[in-house]
């Protein structure tokens, strides 16, 4: 994904206790309608292998999109 100044990070860290009660899917949806109706762009963002960091990204509406950079220097 391209750096934009319209993007907005509207994802969101609950604690474990409040975990997979819809909360956070709800925050990132109500997040994305006011940033789009700002005219900007919601984006979201997780490590690869975070299945519990995806699934709500997914189920609110974010489309999974990656890019994986290695680098190595010598």
């Amino acid at each position: 994904m391209k750096n934009n100044q319209k993007n907005v990070d509207v994802d969101n860290f609950r604690l474990p206790q409040h975990r997979r009660k819809g909360i956070g899917r709800s925050i990132m949806i109500n997040l994305s309608k006011f940033a789009i109706s700002q005219g900007l762009i919601p984006i979201a963002g997780c490590w690869h292998g975070n299945t519990e960091s995806i699934e709500p990204l997914i189920s609110s509406g974010l489309i999974p999109e990656n890019r994986i950079f290695y680098v190595r220097f010598r």
